[in-house]
């Protein structure tokens, strides 16, 4: 039952009292299920709450800034920055906790980005910045260096945001907030060997202050298990466990660390084939194992750790829950009908993905040819002639017409023999007429007879 079908239950209240409770457990309700992502269900309930009725200055404006992130789109972000603008004025009895603050301030950041007010966030949240500076786990900080690189890049995303957002990260190479966004920008191009390299940047620049505070966010759980997954994708496995094996051993020494972290460390090492990484994977479970004994991965990580190495676990396993309850569901006679598949390993498995990769050439795509554009008596089925851009005599199905046509056609082919003649290797010459390998009417004698044809006219 929730806190709203409670209040209206009860006996003890009015019904004008119920109203006043029921108004801010309503305002609180929306911002759940904007949080849940179910935005349907909270624009239902925002519609339903009169934020005129709500007493509270500040509740009123919590209900103004809900309503409008319940919308799954803004169609007129102008409108929603002319509402929360012109909002009543808080009294200084009515302050927002801290937590409301900020997510306030976020909320009017993006708003200012949707109607194009890069330069006034920019300034805005330089300020921020430069009063807290980075780096740090802050939801909050990292939400305005994000804004900041948003309104530099003008809210655009691809190459063109990387671009722009590229200089700020030189500028703040400590910035975790910026760091993450540059990452994911390059997750969104599939650049997934860029992304590990930018937040290699940023975990080298963290290992190499002196700062405690520093050291803390380097090994922060969610950077941890974001490099993590980048080498996961990439199949770097001796980097994911080198990367665990320096978050345990940072962790392990610290009064409070992470659980979390601790056993997907201890599950990771646990994989390798390092005496040294599988000695942490024992040291990280006993410790988890004697914090909290009634812990299942605790336990079991404790069991499988010190399986090979002794043989007095046998006591801890029966804590555990036996092989055939968990069994139990699994069709073995299905299962061995259905065949053991061939599994490579992951080297194999990545070069045989490579080479199918080479191979597959993409296949162009085919061009639209407007119909205005092709001839009348086109048929789609025929495939087009591929030499009918060339001129009409170059084409290889010309015949020339005519004797003459023929003839010249003829003389013009290379490597032909002409016609009338056959070629004389050995005697040097060939024509019509010739004999013994001279040609009629040549020779000295030839010229003195037509000098005295020519002088017997005059």
């Amino acid at each position: 039952m929730s806190l709203s079908d409670l209040c209206k239950a009860s006996g003890d209240l009015s019904d004008d009292e119920k109203v006043a409770e029921l108004l801010p457990i309503q305002v609180q309700q929306v911002y759940v299920l904007n949080r849940l992502g179910k935005l349907a269900d909270a624009q239902d309930l925002a519609s339903q709450i009169s934020q005129k009725d709500i007493p509270d200055a500040s509740t009123q404006h919590v209900a103004q800034n809900n309503s409008i992130a319940a919308k799954d789109s803004i169609e007129n972000p102008y409108m929603a920055h002319r509402l929360l603008q012109n909002t009543i004025s808080i009294p200084e009895k009515d302050r927002f906790f801290t937590f409301q603050l900020d997510r306030i301030k976020e909320n009017d950041l993006i708003l200012d980005l949707l109607v194009s007010k890069y330069n006034g966030v920019i300034k805005s949240t330089d300020r921020t910045l430069t009063s807290n500076p980075p780096p740090s786990i802050s939801s909050h900080l990292n939400h305005i260096s994000v804004l900041n690189a948003a309104a530099h890049a003008q809210t655009r995303l691809g190459n063109f945001g990387i671009k722009r957002i590229l200089p700020l990260l030189e500028k703040r190479p400590l910035d975790v907030g910026l760091a993450m966004l540059v990452v994911q920008l390059y997750i969104l191009t599939n650049n997934h060997v860029s992304a590990a390299t930018a937040l290699e940047s940023l975990l080298k620049h963290l290992e190499s202050s002196d700062a405690t505070d520093h050291r803390d966010v380097r090994f922060a759980p969610g950077l941890v298990a974001t490099v993590v997954s980048l080498y996961g994708l990439q199949g770097r496995k001796s980097q994911i466990t080198t990367e665990l094996a320096k978050a345990a051993s940072y962790w392990r020494h610290k009064s409070k660390p992470p659980e979390s972290l601790l056993q997907a460390a201890g599950l990771g090492l646990l994989d390798s084939s390092d005496p040294e990484d599988q000695a942490t994977a024992r040291d990280i479970f006993a410790t988890l194992y004697q914090q909290d004994r009634t812990s299942k991965i605790a336990t079991a990580g404790y069991v499988a750790a010190h399986a090979l190495t002794s043989s007095s676990v046998a006591d801890e396993a029966k804590d555990l829950t036996p092989t055939s309850r968990l069994i139990a569901g699994i069709d073995v006679s299905a299962l061995e009908e259905a065949g053991v598949p061939h599994t490579k390993s992951s080297a194999d498995a990545q070069a045989a993905s490579r080479k199918r990769t080479l191979d597959e050439k993409p296949k162009p795509a085919k061009k639209r040819v407007r119909k205005s554009r092709l001839p009348k008596d086109h048929d789609p089925t025929k495939e087009p002639d591929p030499e009918r851009w060339l001129p009409l005599k170059e084409r290889s199905s010309y015949r020339p017409k005519g004797k003459k046509g023929r003839q010249k056609a003829a003389g013009l082919t290379q490597g032909g023999v002409e016609k009338g003649g056959e070629s004389a290797a050995a005697g040097g010459t060939s024509g019509k007429g010739s004999e013994g390998g001279v040609i009629k009417g040549s020779g000295p004698g030839t010229a003195n007879k037509a000098k005295n044809k020519k002088k017997s006219k005059k």
